[in-house]
């Protein structure tokens, strides 16, 4: 999803939306009721956190911040950097679902 957001950051954060519900389902996460834009409703939302308090209780922050990031960055398609921390948001998730580290070093071409 990171390389992806130099050319297309919108797309970059909606995927890397996907890819969290995927994993959460996965995991036993039921993702409730979506909306067309793939946003769970609210109650869908909050029955998921607590569900997820119980096994990552750590996730739960990173949870709630993926999704309000990811509605700024929907809200304002054009903010790079609510973009960027939407894209950071829903990789510190990941981490915390998976209980994995990922490196955070980037090579400057």
């Amino acid at each position: 999803m990171q390389k992806e957001f130099v050319d297309d950051p919108v797309a970059a954060v909606r995927g890397a939306r996907r890819l969290t519900d995927t994993i959460m389902r996965d995991l036993g996460y039921p993702d409730g009721p979506v909306a067309q834009d793939g946003v769970h409703d609210d109650a869908s939302f909050e029955r998921r956190a607590r569900d997820l308090s119980v096994d990552h209780p750590e996730a739960v922050a990173r949870y709630r911040a993926a999704r309000a990031a990811g509605h700024l960055a929907e809200a304002d398609e054009t903010a790079t950097e609510n973009l960027r921390e939407a894209l950071i948001a829903y990789r510190g998730l990941v981490e915390a679902l998976l209980g994995t580290e990922t490196t955070r070093t980037a090579q400057v071409e």
